[in-house]
């Protein structure tokens, strides 16, 4: 949004003072007494219902039957309805469980008085309506019992001789056709289109209605056009008079109005017409709803009636007095009987001993009662019974299965796993309020508060996708295939900058909390895995497996690229630094190696910043724990000038899974129609993010810098045991820290809130640098070029303490001095921002650990940036077991200067091979226009690494012209720390022909050795087959088949096919994935067949396709293999 930088950030500075200074104290937990220790759902035979609008119903003998019950005298009515439940978490307005419902048994059926979805509230001497947005019903459980039915309790006063008595009421009526969503953001709905039918009429039946009387008409009606507009009104053809007419301004985003006119009721049935005056031009004419408030005399026609007065005294005009029941059903759920005389004229009279608003309902024996819509057998439950766990997965019923493997994967917590129909019918009355979600999360809050037995609850998964539809009432949502859970969100629906989705709302738990939006404190993490299938569901979960339980994940983890937009003043890159300084604060923060990739300080080209977009994708294709980005975004794009366009987001196949943090506007939108980029990155089989934090709005960019600065200062600041907090407590600690800002709650997780970053709790300690003491900060080690260098360290805890158990090997990298660099463009004051980055890799080795310790022993390289300052050492080690890792990053020392004492070494290194794409190139060989060439090199004192020196990286070049200084990236170390090392180095894309190639590497000491080799580019070259195999044969419960080929760290389709032995295709599958050099990602087959039935013992065959993702035409075919299959 364009908003003044500096000035909103004064205004967020006040506003934080004030909400700290404002904020009264208050209770945390409800009283125990709140919940019931058993919920009525956990024994009996139970059956939903549901009714569609307010109003008497009764359960037919027939239906009972029908429904398996056999008593009417037994039967027992629960819950309380559709009616929307209250934000505002107060103890006197929870209710708790399934309340038994007041009814009687005619001779009919069993009558109870039921809620709909409708709500009619009386305010300033008017009544309007809202409808849940979360439901078009409301529902209620039946069972048969023993327990007492609950008493209706006859009540009513003395009736005096001066007492007046009410014999009319104001009726309210409303005509509501929820079915489009102006905007696909929040929950307004509106109905009929006037866009091409600018004038149309809606009849009501008025029965009743005082004639002559004056009545009022209420139109709120949705415009969005270039010039003002209005509505007016009319009633059985007569144009209203307007007291309160509503003009809509000018708007391509459109508002809504309400309109107001009184006219003189004139029968039984009414016509209200409603004309649309639209000015310039119109994209978009709705109405929202009609409201009708006339007079109506209180008599029984009918049989039945159901109204509202404030008058304690009420007569009802009735044809036969006789078997005519009268209920208050102010409060629904605490019916009472009025006690009535009949007056002159066979009229019947009350008196109520309360004051204010009464609502009642009338009744005679022979009225014919509307019956409830039988839902389904609800299967026993009893969540309230549960021990408080420790997190709670609510799941759909499709990602059941997946959602109880997420919980095996947090064995040292309790998890309870629950279907959201579960949750509701025991917490919202089965309606899919997520306020039921967040009652259920109260009570184990509450719980947990006061000590009870079980664990300490804290976290909340939901595993399904929200929606901005929750009534599938639009089109695009009545044909989605997929179920949904809610988030909350606000009313509004037209302003993406007003209206949005929030999963806060789920931790929002203390006492009276849900008013005050921005200032409300979150007490459990909360996260979303928004599956919209099984199958996807399952791929999510496979890779979250495989980060949580998969150790010794590499010195990746101790890597982060930090992105930011360019333009607006350098406010991104400023706020990237802030968060940059805000990790460094935190305890563990300083252990990451931060990239700083700021689009400012690279040079814009044909509306692209390639360099940065390469660098970018080099780092984060190399494998890194976090990506950060800050700037401007859409729902599936990232800036303007090409680090993530439309659709590239599919084509990011990472070797390892990443944390997402992106303080930009709409990447979240994960409720909308469309696939948000926070989704396209983390729910796919390959590649992308295992957890995404992102906005699902536009989001203000100062409120952008507490946001970003807070979760970084939380997600590196380990407890005093050494665990990370996951990412789920981190932004929720991050919120919790802002103050008030509803910013902040447009930001919401993709992913499990449980799972913490896979950073090494264990420590790798650097004890001494060529003799000096490494653990002083105040006389820091310096290392020169040239100089030969011993360091020596050990492993220790989090808490210091050296593990002299551990031996594995360690894997190091040096990067050189810091040093400053200043971007192209100018803060709001037109000053040039420079920033610090780190140096390039100088060294990078392996070597063993012994008994907890270590000792790296390498020959720095010959030029170094020599400005003396703070270099950083990585250092990351596995133990031989894999079973325990440790990682820092050390800084306490300097590289500068020059070792005059250095030997002289005149011995070039070697190039002991090199080849493009596979060891079967033979020079001249055809190739594909990007290959990878292949090259490894060892010297007896060290390979340069370093680009700080002219002349001597090393490089490629390309036809005796073209030449590549940036291949010493590309360079991994040998396993046994001896001078040496592979280069895996992709070319970028050749015009078909002959080619020729010069590699030339560098040793430490400037000698250099060269090697040169010829090839052809054929672009239409397919992938190359060598061998197709499976992990599992005999295969019992799945089966991973793998391809060897030639196109080494590339994109592949790979397809396999499994026949039986009569040629019959049994299933086949394709998966798209970045290969392990030369052996494709495996394509899974749990050994279901294309008909979806587990395959028969026997011997099948299988064959595999593959092509590259950018040419899937070119496609090579494997040799058959067989593969046996056991029985099963």
């Amino acid at each position: 949004m364009n908003l003044s930088y500096s000035l909103l950030t004064h205004v967020v500075r006040l506003a934080v003072i004030l909400a700290v200074m404002l904020t009264p104290a208050r209770g945390a937990a409800f009283s125990s007494d709140t919940y019931t220790d058993s919920s009525a759902l956990a024994e009996g035979k139970w059956v939903k219902i549901s009714v569609a609008e307010t109003g008497l119903y009764c359960i037919t003998a027939a239906d009972l039957r029908s429904w398996g019950f056999s008593d009417p005298s037994r039967v027992r009515i629960h819950g309380y309805g559709g009616q929307r439940i209250s934000d505002h978490m107060t103890q006197a307005g929870f209710i708790d469980d399934l309340p038994q419902v007041q009814s009687v048994v005619s001779q009919r059926g069993v009558v109870f008085y039921a809620l709909g979805p409708e709500t009619w509230t009386y305010s300033d001497n008017s009544w309007s309506h809202s409808l849940n947005p979360f439901s078009t019903a409301g529902y209620y459980f039946v069972t048969e019992s023993d327990a007492p039915a609950r008493e209706i309790v006859t009540e009513g006063r003395e009736l005096t001789a001066d007492r007046t008595f009410a014999t009319s009421f104001t009726e309210h009526l409303f005509h509501e056709t929820d079915k489009v969503s102006p905007a696909t953001l929040g929950l307004l709905l509106v109905g009929e289109d006037f866009r091409y039918t600018s004038s149309q009429s809606f009849r009501f039946s008025t029965p009743g209605a005082i004639v002559p009387s004056e009545a009022v008409a209420r139109v709120n009606f949705l415009s969005a056009t270039t010039g003002q507009s209005t509505v007016a009104l009319s009633a059985d053809n007569n144009a209203l008079s307007l007291s309160g007419v509503y003009t809509f301004p000018a708007s391509s985003e459109g508002s809504t109005g309400l309109s107001e006119g009184t006219f003189t009721i004139g029968g039984n049935n009414t016509s209200i017409g409603v004309r649309f005056n639209g000015g310039g031009v119109v994209s978009m004419a709705y109405l929202d709803y009609i409201e009708l408030l006339y007079k109506r005399l209180i008599t029984l026609d009918g049989g039945k009636l159901g109204f509202s007065t404030d008058s304690p005294g009420v007569e009802l005009a009735v044809a036969d007095n006789k078997d005519v029941t009268v209920w208050d059903v102010t409060d629904p759920l605490n019916i009472n009987q009025l006690s009535t005389t009949t007056a002159t004229g066979g009229a019947l009279r009350w008196v109520t001993p309360y004051a204010g608003m009464r609502s009642y309902c009338a009744w005679s024996a022979s009225a014919v009662l509307p019956s409830p819509k039988y839902v389904g057998l609800i299967a026993n439950q009893n969540l309230h019974a549960r021990t408080t766990p420790d997190m709670v997965i609510v799941t759909t019923a499709d990602n059941l299965t997946q959602a109880n493997r997420v919980a095996a994967l947090h064995d040292d917590l309790d998890v309870l796993v629950v279907t959201q129909d579960q949750v509701y019918n025991e917490f919202s009355s089965g309606v899919a309020d997520p306020s039921g979600i967040r009652k259920m999360a109260k009570m184990y809050f509450d719980r947990s508060a006061a000590g009870a037995e079980g664990g300490n609850f804290r976290y909340l998964l939901l595993f399904g996708r929200p929606t901005y539809d929750n009534r599938r009432l639009t089109g695009d949502m009545a044909q989605a295939g997929y179920e949904t859970i809610p988030a909350w969100s606000t009313d509004s629906g037209l302003n993406e900058n007003v209206a949005y989705c929030s999963d806060d709302f789920f931790a929002m738990l203390e006492d009276g909390s849900g008013l005050r939006w921005g200032n409300e404190v979150l007490n459990i993490a909360v996260g979303r895995i928004p599956a919209t299938s099984a199958d996807e569901a399952a791929v999510f979960v496979d890779r979250l497996t495989d980060y949580i339980t998969t150790p010794g994940g590499g010195e990746w983890v101790q890597r982060a690229v930090l992105t930011a937009d360019d333009g607006d003043s350098s406010v991104h890159l400023i706020q990237s630094e802030k968060m940059y300084n805000g990790f460094l604060s935190s305890s563990r923060g300083a252990d990451i190696n931060y990239k700083k990739v700021y689009f400012g300080a690279y040079t814009l080209s044909n509306g692209v910043y390639a360099e940065a977009v390469s660098t970018f994708r080099r780092e984060i294709e190399d494998g890194v724990l976090l990506w950060s980005f800050i700037g401007h975004a859409t729902v599936d794009n990232l800036t303007g000038e090409g680090l993530l366009p439309p659709g590239e987001v599919y084509k990011l196949y990472l070797r390892k899974p990443l944390i997402f943090y992106g303080a930009t506007c709409s990447f979240g939108r994960w409720d909308g129609d469309r696939t948000s980029g926070i989704e396209a990155l983390c729910m796919r089989e390959s590649g992308g993010a295992i957890a995404a934090i992102s906005a699902v709005r536009p989001v203000y960019i100062a409120l952008n810098e507490l946001m970003s600065t807070a979760f970084a200062k939380n997600l590196f600041q380990a407890d005093s045991s050494g665990r990370f907090p996951t990412v789920g407590e981190a932004m929720m600690k991050a919120k919790n820290s802002i103050g008030s800002d509803t910013n902040k709650r447009r930001y919401v997780m993709l992913g499990d809130p449980a799972m913490r970053p896979a950073i090494p709790e264990n420590r790798v300690e650097v004890v001494s640098i060529n003799g000096v003491d490494a653990t002083d900060p105040q006389t820091p080690p310096v290392i020169s070029a040239l100089q030969k260098v011993s360091i020596k360290g050990h492993v220790t805890d989090y808490a210091g303490n050296r593990l002299d158990d551990f031996t594995g090997s360690l894997s190091y990298t040096i990067f050189d001095a810091e040093y400053s660099t200043v971007s192209n463009e100018r803060d709001e004051n037109e000053r040039e921002v420079s920033f610090e980055q780190q140096g390039n890799r100088v060294a990078a080795g392996r070597t063993a650990v012994i008994a907890g310790e270590f000792e790296i022993s390498l020959t720095m390289p010959s030029e170094v940036a020599d400005n003396f300052r703070p270099g950083a050492m990585s250092l990351y080690a596995i133990s031989a077991d894999k079973a325990n890792d440790a990682a820092d990053t050390f800084r306490n020392f300097y590289i500068y200067g020059f070792d005059d004492q250095a030997t002289a070494d005149l011995n070039a290194p070697k190039i002991e091979y090199m080849y493009m794409n596979h060891d079967s190139f033979e020079d001249g060989s055809t190739v594909n226009a990007a290959p990878m060439l292949i090259a490894r090199v060892s010297d007896d004192t060290g390979i340069n690494l370093s680009t700080a020196g002219v002349g001597h990286q090393m490089s490629v070049r390309i036809d005796r012209k073209d030449s590549y200084s940036d291949v010493a990236a590309s360079f991994s170390p040998d396993e046994d720390g001896s001078p040496a090392g592979t280069i895996s180095y992709r070319l970028p894309e050749l015009m078909p022909g002959d080619h020729e190639l010069e590699f030339r590497v560098w040793d430490v000491n400037g000698n250099s050795a060269s090697k040169t080799l010829t090839f052809s580019v054929d672009s239409s070259a397919a992938p190359s087959i060598f061998d197709v195999w499976t992990d599992a044969s005999p295969a019992r419960n799945e089966a991973n088949f793998y391809v060897s080929h030639d196109r080494p760290d590339e994109i592949l389709n790979v397809t396999v096919e499994v026949f039986d032995f009569n040629g019959t295709l049994q299933w086949s599958e394709t998966a798209t994935g970045r290969a392990d050099m030369f052996s494709s990602s495996p394509v899974k087959w749990n050994l279901v067949n294309n008909s979806g039935q587990r395959v028969n013992r026997g011997i099948y065959i299988y064959r595999a396709r593959i092509a590259t993702s950018d040419n899937p035409d070119l496609v090579s075919t494997s040799r058959s293999r067989r593969l046996a299959v056991a029985a099963f």
